[in-house]
Order: C-alpha cells, then sequence, then structure tokens
C-alpha cells in the first residue's frame, strides 16, 4: 500500500507531499509544484515520512524498500528539491519502520536503529547527516518496544522515548 503524507510550511507558502510514491514541493503562491522526485526503481520502495526542518527551507523524505527493508533518509533544499545529503539503513526482518526526529533545536536527527542483537538510537547531525553516536537503548524496566520518539521542547537536546508501558 502507498503511503501518502503532507507537510504544510507555517507560512503557507510551501506544501511537501507524496503523490504516487513521489514525493512533490508545492509553491502554493504560484499553485505548482517547483520539484517532482523521479519515480521509485522499485515498486516495493515506499515513501513512510516527510519532514521540514532548518527554518522550513529543508524536507527530509525517508523511503523504505519493503522487500530489502533498506531505509533511505534523504534532505532535499526547498523549493528546488536539490539532495543535500542521505543516510541510509537496514532496519531488523521483522521490525516496524520507527519515524525518525530533529530535536526541538534542529541539531540532531534520531533515528530508531536495531542490529541482530540490540536495539539503539543513531545521532545525526541534522545540518550535514554526519553520524555522530550510537546510543544503546539499555535502562531500567527496558522490555517493550519503543512505539515512538518525540522531541522534549523544553530541553532542545533532549528526546523521549515512547513504549508500550510508559
Amino acid at each position: 500500500a502507498i503511503f501518502n503524507c503532507s507537510v504544510l510550511s507555517t507560512t503557507g507558502a510551501y506544501v511537501v507531499s507524496s503523490e504516487s510514491n513521489r514525493m512533490v514541493i508545492w509553491d502554493m503562491e504560484e499553485k505548482k509544484p517547483t520539484f517532482i522526485s523521479p519515480p521509485p526503481p522499485s515498486p516495493q520502495i515506499h515513501i513512510k515520512q516527510l519532514h521540514l526542518h532548518q527554518s522550513e527551507v529543508n524536507v527530509l523524505c525517508a523511503r523504505i524498500d519493503n522487500n530489502t527493508k533498506q531505509v533511505t533518509l534523504t534532505n532535499y533544499t526547498i523549493p528546488d528539491g536539490e539532495p543535500l545529503y542521505t543516510i541510509e539503513y537496514m532496519i531488523k526482518a521483522g521490525t516496524e519502520y520507527k519515524n525518525f526526529l530533529v530535536t526541538s533545536d534542529g541539531t540532531y536527527l534520531v533515528m530508531f536503529r536495531n542490529d541482530k542483537k540490540n536495539d539503539y538510537l543513531a545521532i545525526h547531525s541534522a545540518l550535514d547527516g554526519n553520524h555522530l553516536h550510537n546510543v544503546k537503548l539499555q535502562y531500567m524496566g527496558y522490555t517493550s518496544e519503543i512505539t515512538q520518539m518525540v522531541p522534549m521542547h523544553k530541553n532542545p537536546h533532549y528526546i523521549a522515548l515512547i513504549d508500550g508501558d510508559k
């Protein structure tokens, strides 16, 4: 199934949407697209998440290949759709994609990752995509699966992990 989503800039000048599994950047004043991504190379690759960041001059687009479980996260400029960086990673078979987040101050890009033994958070620079740290998820009472991550607005470098119990 194709996942459709869209995000609207706070000024209302641009909308970024997934349409027929292509990312489209719309100029709302001109009422026309400024960028349309090429179709994915496989019908099994789907857009899972769009996120405006860096004062809404960039959009992060996450795609997943449902066959290989490879996630491709690309940062594009708005309005021309120029790719700035791409991060690729695999998720373990049987694991569902979990949304990435950008910390509330826009500094860090955080994504849920796993390998054969561990669940962890991969921390990247939101500015250039460089990998900075991996944080292993081992804390008191960590037994149920993380369902989502949310940025903490009062503590801009913190995030909250939401699981089935807490």
